[in-house]
C-alpha cells in the first residue's frame, strides 16, 4: 500500500495523510489526478482553473524569491497576468503586492 501525503491550503494550512491503493480510489476521495492537467501552453485558461484547485502559489511580498529572478525579453506578465517586476520574482508567479 502506498501512502500519499497531500497538503491543501484553506484558511489555515493543513496536512492530510491517507492511504490509497489505486489512482481511482484517490480520485474518488475527491483529489485530482495529475494526469488531468491541461497543457499550460495551449489551454492557459483551463490550466489556471485547474491550478487554482490546489491553492495560492503566489509568493508572499516578503518572500526571498522576490526580485531574485532574471529579466527575459518578451516576458512581461506572470501566469495571473500580473506585470513582472524588474528583476522579477523567481517562478511562474510574481510576488504578492507587486
Amino acid at each position: 500500500m502506498n501512502t500519499i501525503s497531500i497538503t491543501k491550503q484553506s484558511t489555515a494550512l493543513s496536512k492530510v495523510s491517507a492511504d490509497f491503493t489505486s489512482l481511482s480510489e484517490y480520485i474518488t476521495a475527491g483529489f485530482q489526478a495529475v494526469t488531468a492537467c491541461p497543457n499550460p501552453l495551449t489551454y492557459n485558461t483551463e490550466y489556471l482553473a485547474w491550478l487554482a484547485k490546489f491553492g495560492d502559489y503566489e509568493p508572499e511580498s516578503t518572500s526571498f524569491l522576490k526580485g531574485k529572478g532574471v529579466d527575459i525579453a518578451g516576458i512581461t506578465d506572470d501566469l495571473n497576468g500580473t506585470t513582472r517586476l524588474s528583476p522579477p520574482t523567481i517562478g511562474a508567479h510574481e510576488a504578492k503586492g507587486a
